[in-house]
């Protein structure tokens, strides 16, 4: 207990010695460029957190609207056809982003810091996020992606093989956990805000499109239902 209570009591006197040796030894203009440096990886770490969450104040909310719009109106858009849509799409995409741009600092409100905590499960989030993109990838083309063959009403085949056999939604799972993932890195008050009124509205574009498949395929599609979850993949 003693030999404890020395080591205790001199280990603040050598921490004070070593920390007064090194500012000996260090010149004080080193010193000032090395504090000067942290500052700026901090800056720059700020900056990067700052335009990463006006990216998804921007870019989020008219992404997720034509998935509602097309699915709620897909027999008005069908009869527009395929590329009227697409430019009726774009051009809203563009008006909108650019509106959310001019209120930007209202829309991502309080910074809460970089905090390292989050940016680690953020970053877990959206590393799966990127698995399950890359797993429906294999089986979705990008024009199928796009929704050009819904639009178009192209004659489809209910795809239920390979990712599709546990997951009926993987694309909305892929975004939904992508962008949360995303609001923990950024840390921005309103970035959260926003991600989770986007669980409701995703709820609700999943809704819509179900019932537009179920119209197109009928009682195999009903059947699809009864066996795959919808948004939590099963494992077997």
């Amino acid at each position: 207990m003693e030999g404890d209570s020395l080591v205790t009591g001199r280990r603040p006197c050598l921490i004070a010695v070593a920390m007064a040796v090194t500012a000996l030894c260090v010149p004080v203009d080193a010193q000032r460029e090395t504090a000067a440096d942290v500052r700026l990886q901090a800056e720059a770490g700020d900056a990067e957190r700052h335009v990463l969450a006006i990216i998804l104040a921007i870019s989020v909310p008219p992404a997720v609207l034509p998935w509602f719009v097309v699915h709620g109106f897909i027999a008005f858009w069908r009869r527009l056809g395929a590329t009227a849509t697409y430019v009726i799409m774009v051009s809203g995409y563009v008006a909108i982003a650019a509106g959310l741009f001019t209120i930007r600092t209202p829309i991502l409100g309080a910074d809460l810091g970089t905090n390292w905590w989050t940016v680690g499960v953020g970053s877990i989030l959206y590393c799966y996020s990127a698995w399950v993109g890359v797993r429906m990838r294999k089986y979705l083309s990008l024009r199928t992606l796009a929704g050009v063959p819904e639009v178009a009403n192209e004659h489809q085949q209910l795809l239920t093989e390979g990712f599709y056999e546990n997951i009926r939604h993987p694309r909305y799972l892929s975004a939904l956990v992508g962008i949360t993932g995303l609001a923990l890195i950024v840390n921005y008050l309103g970035i959260y805000l926003m991600t989770a009124l986007l669980y409701p509205v995703m709820y609700a574009v999943i809704l819509l499109e179900e019932y537009e498949l179920v119209t197109r395929f009928g009682e195999q599609y009903r059947k699809y239902q009864r066996q795959v979850p919808r948004m939590v993949p099963r494992h077997r």
